[in-house]
């Protein structure tokens, strides 16, 4: 078993900072896709520390690094996030208590100091759970047809995947001792990177499980995997404000 932590980073100089915040006695790997050249002395000097540059969209990041992971599981995240100790132990105990690979532990994410739990959710939905970080199997991922959705630029592909598995029966748990700190404002709503395509984002994910304002179990498009072609340098499907990058 080994755990994979997967995210876009242009923050480099924040790379240590995450990297040993995560303190556990699992086997685990980070993989960061950046667009920004770090600093030698940006770079966690460790054997499980991986980064690839890529100016392609945020999504698109996540499936590169997604790709390029080695571990059973993946843990999606961002640059910003510091996690509590022996998070990774806690969300996988917790995982493997239920003896069922299609369950999905979130976090207990805190933004800006407050429990984020009451934003976790699908808009239409409070009934149904969702989360910003947490642990999911390869094997539920590949089974609903891989990670992300070449439609989306940003965010909401990971709403999109969770919604994949819920389908196949998944359920969602958030692990009370798994904690996750992240500064919301001080990053997402000053650089307004995300912002630039959520509104268009939310309305394709609403289109896909939404109907008479009433959740769907059946995806009502067809999932739009990657290819592996030039995956690193050119955008597939929309790309936002990032198809005039290099």
């Amino acid at each position: 078993m080994k755990i994979s932590l997967i995210a876009p980073s242009h923050r480099t100089y924040l790379w240590k900072t995450f990297f040993e915040s995560i303190i556990t006695n699992l086997d685990f790997e980070v993989i960061f896709v950046t667009d920004k050249e770090p600093k030698p002395e940006e770079i966690p000097k460790a054997y499980n520390f991986k980064w690839i540059y890529s100016t392609v969209k945020p999504a698109q990041c996540f499936e590169i690094a997604y790709r390029q992971s080695t571990g059973t599981h993946i843990i999606w995240c961002g640059d910003d996030f510091i996690y509590g100790p022996y998070v990774l132990d806690h969300l996988y105990a917790m995982y493997k208590s239920f003896y069922d690979y299609r369950v999905m532990i979130a976090c207990n994410v805190y933004q800006d100091g407050y429990s984020a739990r009451h934003e976790h959710v699908v808009p239409w939905d409070n009934n149904i759970r969702l989360t910003t970080t947490g642990l999911i199997s390869k094997e539920a991922i590949e089974e609903v047809g891989g990670l992300a959705d070449i439609q989306f630029v940003c965010g909401h592909w990971d709403c999109d995947l969770m919604m994949r598995i819920y389908a196949k029966g998944g359920r969602l748990f958030e692990c009370p001792t798994a904690m996750a700190y992240e500064p919301h404002s001080q990053f997402h709503k000053s650089e307004a990177n995300f912002a630039t395509s959520w509104q268009e984002e939310l309305n394709y994910f609403t289109q896909l499980w939404q109907k008479d304002g009433k959740t769907i179990q059946e995806r009502q498009k067809l999932f739009q995997p990657y290819t592996n072609e030039n995956i690193l340098i050119e955008n597939q499907g929309p790309s936002g404000k990032w198809a005039s990058k290099p």
